[in-house]
C-alpha cells in the first residue's frame, strides 16, 4: 500500500492569492501571464508491475495577458460595472485581451502498468477514470483597436465567479478518461525520466451552465430608418442543463538526475505546458541510514525548494525569497 499527496501551484508573475484580495491599484504583471497547478492525493496498490489506485485531483491552468488584467482592474474585477463601462477601451493600453482558464475537480480510479524493456529502459502506462466534481472553463477573446470589441464563453457546474449568478442545475454530472505515458533511463550514474499527462484525456459534462457575452465600444448605429440608435454595451445570455466535452490540457515533466560521487548528485526538473515553462535546477545530498537531502532554485520564480527523503517518505516545501508569492508547493510519498 501507498499514499501520495502533492501540492505544486507556480505562477510566472502575478501573486497566487492576487483574485482573494481587492485591488487597489493595477497589479504588476507581465504581458502574458500564466498559472498552472495541481492538488494531488491518492492511496494505491502495487502487485508486481501493476499498480491500482483511487484518487481526489483539482487542477488549474490559467493564461492571462495584460489586455485582460487591464479589463479587471478598470471594471474593478466587477460584471455589473463592466456591463456599463462602454468607455473601458480609453483606459486601456493594450490592443489585445485574452485570457483561458480551465479548472476541474474531481476523483476517480487508475491502473498503471510497468514495462521493463531491459535493465536500463522502463515505461510506464497509467490510465485514468475521472468522476468529476466541478468545472470552471473561460475563454475570451477581444481587441481595442479604436474601438474596444470582447466575447466570452463561460462553462460552470455550480459557481459563477464572474457574473455570481446562482441559478444552475444542482443534477449537473461529469465523467471522464484519461492517459499518462512515462519513459525512465537509468543506469549506475545517470537517471532520465520523461512524462506525458493527459493524452487525450477529456471529461464529459452534463447539465452544466454556458453563459456567452459580447461587449462593443460602438454602441451608437444608424438604423434602416436612417436615424441614430443606441444599443447596449454588453449583449448575452445563459444557457442550462447543457453538454459540454471538456479537454484537460496535456502537461510534460523531464528530469535528469546525475551522480557526482556515491553521495551527491545535481539535476534538472523541467515542467512545462503549451504556454509556460518552469525550471528547477537542484543538488541532491545522501548521508547514511537512507536519509537524502536536496536543495533546487527554479529560475522563473526565483523561488528555493527543500526536500527531504527518508526510506520511502519524502517531503518537499518552498520558501519564497521574494516578497510576493508566486509558488506554493508541498508534497509527501509513503510507500509500506
Amino acid at each position: 500500500m501507498g499514499l501520495d499527496f502533492n501540492l505544486d501551484i507556480k505562477s510566472n508573475s502575478l501573486e497566487i492569492n492576487l483574485f482573494d484580495n481587492k485591488w487597489s491599484s493595477i497589479p504588476q504583471h507581465e504581458k502574458e501571464n500564466h498559472v498552472i497547478g495541481d492538488i494531488y492525493f491518492d492511496t494505491h496498490y502495487i502487485k508486481d508491475d501493476i499498480k491500482i489506485g483511487i484518487f481526489r485531483q483539482k487542477n488549474i491552468d490559467i493564461s492571462m495577458n495584460s489586455g485582460f488584467i487591464q479589463t479587471l482592474y478598470y471594471s474593478s474585477n466587477d460584471f455589473s460595472t463592466l456591463l456599463n463601462s462602454n468607455n473601458i477601451g480609453s483606459e486601456i493600453t493594450s490592443k489585445n485581451i485574452e485570457a483561458n482558464a480551465n479548472y476541474f475537480d474531481t476523483k476517480g480510479m487508475y491502473i498503471e502498468k510497468k514495462f521493463d524493456l531491459d535493465s536500463k529502459h522502463t515505461i510506464k502506462t497509467k490510465f485514468k477514470l475521472y468522476k468529476a466534481k466541478d468545472i470552471q472553463y473561460l475563454n475570451l477573446q477581444g481587441s481595442n483597436d479604436n474601438r474596444f470589441l470582447m466575447s466570452f464563453d463561460y462553462y460552470y457546474s455550480k459557481t459563477n465567479k464572474i457574473s455570481k449568478n446562482n441559478n444552475h442545475d444542482n443534477n449537473y454530472s461529469g465523467q471522464g478518461y484519461g492517459l499518462d505515458l512515462e519513459y525512465i533511463y537509468k543506469n549506475n550514474d545517470l537517471y532520465f525520466n520523461f512524462g506525458i499527462f493527459n493524452i487525450n484525456s477529456y471529461i464529459n459534462w452534463k447539465s452544466i451552465t454556458h453563459m456567452y457575452y459580447d461587449f462593443d465600444s460602438q454602441t451608437v448605429y444608424k438604423g434602416d430608418d436612417g436615424f441614430n440608435h443606441i444599443k447596449p454595451f454588453g449583449v448575452g445570455y445563459y444557457k442550462y442543463n447543457i453538454d459540454y466535452k471538456q479537454k484537460i490540457p496535456i502537461k510534460y515533466k523531464v528530469i535528469l538526475d546525475y551522480k557526482i560521487d556515491n553521495s551527491i548528485s545535481i539535476g534538472d526538473n523541467i515542467d512545462f505546458d503549451k504556454n509556460i515553462m518552469f525550471n528547477e535546477i537542484y543538488i541532491q545530498k545522501e548521508y547514511i541510514n537512507n536519509l537524502n537531502t536536496k536543495i533546487g532554485y527554479i529560475y522563473e520564480l526565483q523561488n528555493i525548494i527543500f526536500g527531504l527523503k527518508y526510506k520511502t517518505y519524502s517531503i518537499e516545501i518552498s520558501n519564497d525569497i521574494k516578497t510576493s508569492n508566486r509558488v506554493i508547493r508541498v508534497g509527501f510519498k509513503v510507500d509500506l
